[in-house]
């Protein structure tokens, strides 16, 4: 007896594998779906970058290999020169 059509979702997803059937492809996309939605909600909202000028996109900079720019060069020896310059 062929099983009858369904749409994708996850309860089939895990209907497929209690029956030892290897899922199909909408199931499989369906389940791939939700658990991408769950891992994001669990990460909470993407944080902005820092704009160029600042401590941390200068050290976003070094991290992807790059040279920083002035503005952050600026950014990261400011503090440092301020000490530099007081006795």
């Amino acid at each position: 007896m062929e099983p009858a059509p369904h749409e994708g979702s996850v309860k089939e997803y895990e209907r497929h594998l209690r029956r030892g059937e290897a899922p199909c492809n909408d199931c499989r996309n369906a389940r791939n779906a939700y658990r991408r939605a769950r891992e994001a909600a669990r990460r909470g909202p993407a944080r902005e970058l820092k704009p160029c000028g600042t401590e941390a996109a200068y050290h976003r900079h070094l991290y992807h290999g790059e040279t920083p720019c002035d503005d952050c060069k600026e950014a990261h020896y400011a503090p440092k020169r301020k000490n530099w310059e007081e006795p």
